[in-house]
C-alpha cells in the first residue's frame, strides 16, 4: 500500500517526461522500489544500494524475472553517491552506523543514527532532487536531533511530513510516516503536514491523496 502511494507521489512530480532514474539506497530485496515500479506511470530504472550479498543477489534476481531494468551496487549506502538521479525513495532502515572510516559533519559530531546520516548524505546530489523517505514516528525526537534540524537548515529542507494510517502496520508502535525532502534551502518556508486516514475511509483518503499529490507537483516545479 505505501508502495502504490508512493508511486501516486513520483506520478504527480513527472508530468512532462516518461522515463525516470529512481535511487534506493536502502534497496534489500526490492520491495518498495519494484513496487512503485509496477504502478507507476513512468518508465523507471532502478538504482540501488545494498551491502548484504543474499539481499543483493535475491533482488537482482527479481528484477531478472520481472525484466526490470535495474542497476545495483554492492556496498556501503554512504560511499555511494549515483549522478543523475530524478528520485530518491527509501524506508531507511533505523540503526546505529559506526564506521571508523567514514566521516561528515553530523558523524564528526557523534551522531550515529542511520537515517539522521543517510540523509545528510543524499542531500549531496548535484542536480535538484525530491527524497521521499519511510521513516520511524519518533524520527524527530531522536538523539543529536538538534544537530540535523542545524544540518538541514543548512543544506536543505523537509517540504512535508506525511504520517501514515496506523492500521498500515501490526502496531502502533510499528507505525512510520513519510518525509518529503528536497536539496535546496528555502527561507522561513513551513513544513506541510498531511494526515492520510485509513484506508475504510476512502473518499477521505482519496481527497486528501490528491491534496498531498498536487502540492508534490508545485514542490517539482519549484526545483526546476
Amino acid at each position: 500500500a505505501i508502495g502504490m502511494i508512493i508511486a501516486n507521489f513520483i506520478n504527480a512530480m513527472y508530468t512532462d517526461i516518461t522515463k525516470i532514474d529512481l535511487l534506493d539506497f536502502n534497496f534489500g530485496i526490492g520491495n518498495l522500489a519494484f513496487t512503485i515500479s509496477n504502478h507507476s506511470v513512468h518508465d523507471i530504472s532502478l538504482v540501488g544500494v545494498e551491502n548484504h550479498s543474499l539481499l543483493a543477489s535475491v533482488s537482482v534476481k527479481k528484477a531478472n524475472l520481472m525484466m526490470q531494468n535495474l542497476n545495483l551496487f554492492f556496498q556501503d549506502a554512504l560511499e555511494a553517491l549515483p549522478k543523475d538521479i530524478d528520485v530518491i525513495v527509501s524506508d531507511i532502515a533505523s540503526y546505529d552506523y559506526e564506521n571508523p572510516n567514514y566521516a561528515s559533519d553530523l558523524y564528526n559530531q557523534g551522531v550515529r543514527y542511520f537515517p539522521y546520516l543517510a540523509i545528510e548524505h543524499f542531500l549531496k546530489i548535484e542536480n535538484k532532487v525530491l527524497a521521499i523517505y519511510i521513516v520511524e514516528n519518533n524520527f524527530f525526537s531522536k538523539p543529536y536531533s538538534n544537530l540535523f534540524y542545524d544540518m538541514m537548515n543548512k543544506f536543505g529542507h523537509i517540504d512535508a511530513l506525511i504520517t501514515l494510517p496506523t492500521n498500515f502496520f501490526q502496531s502502533k508502535e510499528d507505525a512510520k510516516s513519510i518525509i518529503i525532502v528536497s536539496n535546496e534551502i528555502k527561507d522561513n518556508c513551513e513544513t506541510a503536514i498531511y494526515m492520510l486516514p485509513s484506508l475504510s475511509l476512502q473518499e477521505n483518503f482519496l481527497k486528501q491523496l490528491e491534496s498531498i499529490c498536487t502540492y508534490i507537483k508545485t514542490r517539482k516545479e519549484e526545483l526546476k
